[in-house]
């Protein structure tokens, strides 16, 4: 099915800076027009919490923007809080390691992702882990499966229904970066 690009700038997003082994990286969560800022925030909390087993310890949360739908610049906002990060130390060459979470809007079809890096996470040999391989991994996919129904949404402004298994690879746009 054929779905025309929309602008990045689409939707309200949330984005939640952290860093980790020197790095820093930006989890962004969508959300449609009709939402609760502050759940917002505290369901990032909560997603990022649920990972927190299996966070470098050097892992933290550095700040946080937030961008209305049609806007064009991001402002600074006070950022959601999660646990301390708790797992075993990331060596830096797993800093391009990815964990993607993967979903498709349930009005529009329209594919979401969300990706963290920091995380103490095996390769599988398929780059795929299912539900039940990971206790922390299935808690955040739990958040974004019962968050209210503006929240973690498609670019399209839709809720998402995620699914059950989480990819796990090396991203070249950070690769390329370590590189340089």
């Amino acid at each position: 099915m054929a779905v025309d690009p929309l602008p990045s700038n689409n939707t309200p997003v949330l984005f939640t800076h952290y860093s980790f082994n020197g790095s820093g990286r930006t989890l962004q969560a969508r959300c449609s027009g009709v939402f609760n800022f502050a759940a917002l925030v505290s369901s990032v909390g909560d997603f990022l919490s649920a990972l927190a087993p299996i966070m470098d310890p050097d892992w933290a949360i550095t700040g946080a923007d937030w961008r209305v739908d049609g806007g064009i610049v991001s402002l600074p906002v006070t950022p959601p809080t999660a646990a301390a990060a708790a797992g075993t130390s990331v060596p830096i060459v797993q800093n391009p390691l990815e964990v993607r979470f993967v979903g498709r809007g349930i009005t529009t079809g329209r594919r979401v992702t969300v990706s963290v890096y920091g995380l103490d996470i095996t390769v599988p040999d398929d780059y795929r882990l299912e539900v039940g391989d990971s206790a922390s991994l299935d808690a955040a996919l739990e958040v974004l499966n019962t968050s209210d129904s503006g929240l973690w949404t498609t670019i399209g402004g839709d809720k998402a229904l995620w699914y059950p298994y989480y990819n796990v690879n090396y991203n070249s746009h950070w690769e390329k970066e370590a590189r340089t």
